[in-house]
């Protein structure tokens, strides 16, 4: 969904309407509406190849023919395909590439909660449990569908900020915000990787992620 909203916003054109923009399956011309991952790349390139009208006419150039040669030489960072599991971009869909997502890697996970990309999952442990299903019985341990968010105080053991015993669902904001798993764009479920672990194995998992 955070994909989504980035990539279908629309803005309008203002003064870049009519203009083209470069994109690798060609020019994409910006009309009265347009993407904004389209706009902002156009307004993005224009600062960067913009030169400084605070100096004259020859420094300007020269100046920006400079960054422009230092910056194709110097910059280590290729143009290249994407690699993994995306809806490459076409002349009908120009930014279809972009609905999608890098998965973060491990280092430093352990001061990184709450987890998933929406932050559904409060600790590492509550990670590698399951989200419980509709059919589950209640004395199961579960992901939590409800729980605070705010605290700075680090769980130790679960991995993650403490997200229970304080606060209330009408507390003042210095004691959090509930987190409800059930409105768009919060789900906690899928990543079931470990939810089917013994707990003698969940938790040399988590001992093994303290230390990464």
């Amino acid at each position: 969904m955070m994909a989504r909203n980035a990539i279908q916003h629309e803005g309008w054109g203002g003064v870049m309407k009519n203009t083209y923009l470069p994109l690798d399956v060609g020019d994409m011309l910006i009309q009265e509406r347009a993407p904004v991952a389209a706009l902002l790349t156009a307004v993005t390139t224009n600062v960067v190849a913009t030169p400084d009208y605070d100096k004259s006419i020859f420094r300007r150039w020269s100046d920006w023919t400079y960054d422009l040669a230092a910056a194709f030489f110097s910059n280590p960072i290729q143009t290249s395909i994407k690699a993994g599991l995306y809806d490459p971009d076409t002349t009908a869909a120009p930014v279809a590439s972009l609905m999608a997502y890098k998965a973060r890697p491990l280092n430093g996970i352990w001061a990184t909660a709450p987890y998933l990309h929406n932050g559904s999952v409060p600790t590492l442990y509550d990670l590698l449990l399951p989200k419980r299903g509709e059919d589950d019985p209640e004395d199961g341990e579960y992901r939590p569908d409800r729980f605070r968010v705010g605290s700075r105080e680090f769980d130790p053991v679960r991995v993650g900020f403490i997200s229970t015993g304080y606060g209330s669902d009408r507390s003042a904001d210095r004691d959090g915000t509930l987190f409800r798993t059930d409105r768009p764009g919060n789900s906690n479920a899928g990543h079931v990787y470990g939810t089917g672990l013994s707990p003698e194995e969940r938790w040399d998992l988590i001992e093994y992620l303290k230390g990464q």
